[in-house]
């Protein structure tokens, strides 16, 4: 796996962490670097590109198929995509010069799936996770979470009311799970559809500003 990337240096000082971005389903590694824009701060960012072109144009982490109820997801696919970003990842951020547990992800749609499903599966990575209009799978996370293992773990969760892609019942299920093992989140909720408004920016640098330290 080597996955084509944009990286951007933030902030005039030295930076303190690696801001790892995953786009959503039919994307690409350009679309959320402008939204890192509004986050103050020194750190690198590094916008990854899925590995599976699309035949209409775009990348995708892993395949999902549509029926009658909407957008399906094999969660044997999906176990597949995170499987390998955990082997991909460590490597990644070492050649960057930062420890997992000095990395932070963005994920939007497809891109949060999987970012909830890397911080849950691995407590000692990630600082923290923004977690934009997707859910958390629970298929492919341990049955078993110790929540003194995500103590000083910060997640960011935001999801529109008018979703018509990922509904918001599974944004609202997501944190009422986390809540359930007792692993500390911010959750939002706004008069959106798919998509990041002016108003998740700017909650989202208010969390940030508490958060980045």
């Amino acid at each position: 796996m080597n996955l084509v990337s944009i990286q951007e240096k933030k902030g005039s000082e030295k930076a303190e962490k690696l801001l790892i971005l995953l786009h959503g389903y039919g994307s690409h590694e350009g679309d959320l670097v402008s939204l890192a824009d509004f986050l103050p701060g020194s750190f690198l960012l590094e916008s990854l590109r899925a590995p599976l072109p699309l035949p209409w144009g775009g990348y995708a982490w892993y395949p999902i198929e549509m029926d009658e109820n909407g957008v399906r997801i094999k969660s044997d696919a999906l176990e597949k995509a995170v499987e390998q970003l955990e082997q991909y990842l460590p490597q990644f951020a070492q050649e960057r010069g930062f420890a997992m547990k000095d990395v932070w992800l963005m994920g939007f749609s497809q891109g949060c799936i999987i970012s909830l499903a890397l911080a849950l599966r691995n407590p000692s990575w990630f600082d923290g996770v923004i977690a934009l209009s997707g859910y958390l799978s629970t298929d492919v996370i341990p049955k078993k979470i110790a929540p003194a293992d995500f103590l000083k773990k910060k997640i960011f969760i935001a999801h529109g009311k008018d979703d018509q892609v990922i509904p918001v019942h599974l944004a609202q299920q997501t944190t009422k799970a986390l809540e359930t093992i007792q692993i500390a989140h911010t959750y939002h909720e706004y008069e959106m559809g798919h998509g990041v408004t002016a108003e998740v920016m700017r909650d989202l640098e208010l969390w940030w500003k508490k958060s980045f330290n």
